[in-house]
């Protein structure tokens, strides 16, 4: 099967079409780890084609722990409610739903319900061109999605980013506030954001050791394209460095306990 992703990347095909040709193509490696030859056959060519047979990942942790990272990725650490086409098909595609989400970033730190309502009046008075140049340069760029639709569930709402060459691509999130991908693992494995009343219901406490945060790093630092490579081996020693003396989001309690009620959206 390997040798068929081979096959498509020296024809110059798309991931897409190889994924195609693997699919289609008889006999399927015979492993139990999956239900379906279509899973079974993505999961080969997606660490076949981002890492070529032989090839060692750039991190210390090698293709096991990023093999355990993408098992995580599409099971306990739901990753793939939001990087991924569909909830139920893994994707090895972009990584990405099209859609938009509040995950809690940011928005504790202002008054959303007060920014929601100046907005709803600048855009009824017609004065559009200041609430775009507010929505770069003001904190009205918190309201995310809410500036395009003034829909209440929007608020705060951002699309969600593909993730290859995440790695290199860093801060992350929509206002570049987490300096590494363990502070993005720790933002999502404590649920943050919950009493954040447009958080996104799929947003939950995820109870992630830190082995499988590790894991869930070491699968997104394989997205890394070649051309990158140097780079990538530059940018993930110094995350993991960083990492073990800096983790300002991480907080085992709230990570490890339930999901607290979250409050209704106040009336604008």
């Amino acid at each position: 099967m390997l040798a068929l992703a081979t096959q498509g990347r020296a024809h110059g095909n798309s991931l897409i079409r190889s994924v195609a040709l693997v699919r289609d193509s008889e006999p399927y490696l015979n492993d139990p780890t999956y239900a379906d030859h279509e899973t079974q056959a993505a999961h080969h060519l997606l660490f076949g084609y981002l890492n070529p047979p032989g090839q060692e990942l750039a991190h210390p942790l090698g293709r096991d722990s990023a093999k355990r990272g993408w098992e995580l990725f599409n099971t306990k650490a739901r990753c793939n409610l939001c990087h991924a086409l569909t909830d139920n098909q893994r994707d090895v595609t972009l990584f990405t739903d099209n859609d938009f989400h509040n995950i809690g970033v940011g928005i504790l730190r202002h008054h959303v319900g007060p920014l929601a309502q100046r907005a709803e009046r600048e855009l009824a008075q017609g004065n559009l061109p200041a609430v775009d140049t507010a929505a770069i340069a003001s904190e009205l760029s918190v309201l995310g999605r809410f500036l395009v639709t003034r829909k209440q569930e929007d608020i705060a709402s951002f699309k969600t980013p593909g993730l290859r060459n995440v790695l290199v691509t860093g801060p992350y999130f929509h206002d570049g506030s987490m300096e590494t991908l363990w502070d993005v693992m720790d933002h999502y494995n404590k649920g943050d954001g919950i009493s954040d009343p447009w958080l996104d219901e799929d947003m939950q406490p995820l109870a992630l050791t830190e082995s499988e945060i590790d894991d869930v790093v070491a699968f997104l630092a394989s997205l890394t394209s070649p051309q990158y490579k140097e780079a990538g081996d530059q940018e993930y020693a110094r995350q993991l460095a960083l990492s073990k003396v800096n983790r300002p989001q991480r907080d085992t309690q709230r990570a490890f306990g339930p999901k607290p009620k979250q409050p209704p959206p106040p009336t604008l």
